[in-house]
């Protein structure tokens, strides 16, 4: 079950890249043990190390441990260092920033300013929590106490260390960083769950900070449960959206000149998959739905569609099932990716191409064919361990810091969603909302109050009105806590910056030269642009 709802996200993790980075020569940074990039950094000049840290830097002077950077020197005149992390928890850092198939740096940022990322503490590189080999394969486990089995697994294999995968700890691992590389001051983009370990880190340290960017953040009293809880909607928006735009390049796709007809497109691709139909609500039903014969029926037919149209699907995916043994929709390879992708605008002309079968999705999502064979086995098992590190990392930190009350109520739909219909767009709200995701597992610490009211210059923080992920209107709390320069995004699309928008590209570079944001409202992604296809 955990695993299950964990799935989609590790997905992203997987790929792997194709060359070996190497050390910087001649380095001599004080504290930073530098040596080889893992296989998946592969950005030209990467540069990676390892920094001792404290345990818990609550004691400073008990127990240390190594956390992993990466860090990308700036091309030209160097203008500051940025801080970056890409959310979860439990995103890889080092692979989203280091790897040419991560971030989409603007031109100027690559120039101008040193990128650093640290890998949080828990994941790979960074004492992982691989806790598998003592995990418990009992049903009930796994089911009606999944964070209490997470939490026993990983103390088992790693005593006390649970407990300190912390935001709090992992802020104290970037300080530690910052100490070694020899930097004064740091510049931070966060993104998602980075938004609030930036804020986090600026708050402890604010003399440390220079520039705050908070790219797509929540207010951290919806933690954890009524967040992801909220994400379910979100997505099926996102879904929507995304065959709206299907829909409207139909010469281009050829999968339904409708966003029902896309839909229905996609999800006979998921069946021939699976043996059975994905059973997310589909989008509202126009006219040109109608089937042949009740044409006359026009608009009144089309809403009754639309009002039926979720209860149609799941009782498709019922029959499918009871006729198709074992048959579940989450086995299909092009469902996981189409949560995956869905987020980013960007790769929906890639999600498009895969509905309608001119691309591959084994080939869109990596490369490892064209290693040799001693480095393809190193990628594997990067990608095995970055995986497996961040399902109990992930699991770990936020059971560890939940602070919002959950909805008993909702633990039907959590069972019913994970173990019956395999519906990976409801069953992760549903965990965790129920409480289901950490039971077992009782918070043991709360995220410290923000405060950005001593840093130099106020945050620029940007809000997407389509995100999936952190909803828009789920983060004033933050903003104001922060202090923060806030920009609404009118598009979809979850993470902002270096995800294909010029126009949020060039807000967050003026930023980080002035302080200063340069408007209230931007304009989000255009998919069609083939600039970012």
């Amino acid at each position: 079950m955990l695993r299950s709802a964990a799935a989609v996200a590790a997905a992203a993790l997987s790929a792997t890249t194709l060359t070996v980075a190497a050390s910087p020569a001649g380095a001599q940074t004080a504290g930073v043990n530098w040596g080889e990039c893992p296989v998946r950094v592969d950005q030209p000049g990467a540069q990676c190390g390892t920094v001792e840290v404290p345990v818990d830097h609550a004691n400073p002077d008990g127990e240390k441990m190594e956390v992993s950077l990466v860090r990308l020197p700036a091309g030209g005149e160097k203008r500051g260092t940025v801080f970056a992390n890409p959310g979860g928890p439990g995103v890889d850092a080092m692979g989203v920033y280091g790897s040419t198939q991560g971030m989409a740096y603007p031109a100027a940022m690559r120039e101008h300013y040193d990128v650093v990322a640290v890998q949080p503490r828990g994941l790979s590189g960074s004492r992982p929590m691989t806790c598998s080999e003592n995990a418990s394969a009992d049903f009930v486990s796994q089911t009606v106490n999944v964070g209490g089995a997470v939490r026993s697994a990983c103390e088992a294999t790693h005593p006390g260390f649970p407990r300190q995968i912390t935001t709090e700890n992992t802020a104290g691992d970037w300080e530690s960083v910052r100490a070694a590389l020899g930097e004064d001051r740091i510049n931070i983009l966060g993104v998602s769950y980075g938004t609030l370990l930036g804020s986090v880190y600026a708050s402890t340290y604010p003399e440390r900070v220079d520039k705050l960017v908070l790219d797509s953040g929540f207010n951290r009293e919806t933690m954890w449960a009524p967040l992801m809880n909220g994400q379910r909607a979100g997505y099926e928006r996102s879904l929507h959206d995304f065959f709206g735009w299907v829909a409207a390049n139909d010469e281009t796709y050829h999968l339904g000149d409708t966003p029902l007809k896309a839909y229905q497109s996609w999800s006979a691709a998921v069946t021939a998959e699976a043996g059975t139909n994905p059973t997310v609500a589909p989008p509202a039903a126009q006219v040109g739905d109608v089937p042949a014969g009740l044409e006359w029926a026009g608009q009144s037919a089309a809403d009754l569609m639309t009002a039926t149209g979720l209860q149609r699907v799941q009782l498709e995916s019922l029959a499918s099932q009871a006729t198709n043994p074992g048959a579940n929709q989450s086995n299909s390879e092009l469902l996981v990716t189409t949560r995956l992708l869905v987020p980013t605008p960007a790769t929906w002309d890639v999600l498009a191409q895969m509905i309608n079968g001119s691309i591959d999705p084994a080939e869109a999502m990596g490369a490892a064919d064209e290693m040799d064979a001693e480095t393809k086995d190193r990628a594997l098992a990067e990608a095995a361990e970055v995986e497996e590190s961040f399902i109990y990392m992930q699991n770990t930190m936020i059971c560890n810091e939940s602070e919002a009350p959950v909805n008993p109520a909702l633990w039907p739909e959590a069972l019913w969603y994970s173990l019956v219909t395999g519906d990976i767009f409801a069953s992760p709200g549903a965990l965790f909302g129920s409480g289901a995701y950490c039971s077992g597992a009782p918070a043991t610490t709360k995220v410290r109050p923000l405060d950005g009211s001593k840093l130099e210059h106020r945050p620029l923080q940007l809000q997407a009105t389509g995100d999936p992920q952190t909803v828009y209107g789920n983060f004033d709390n933050m903003a104001g806590q922060m202090n923060s320069q806030v920009v609404t995004v009118h598009g979809p699309g979850h993470g902002q910056f270096g995800a294909g928008n010029p126009a949020a590209d060039e807000l967050v570079m003026h930023y980080l030269e002035t302080g200063e944001a340069s408007a209230a409202e931007i304009q989000g992604i255009d998919p069609s642009d083939p600039q970012i296809s």
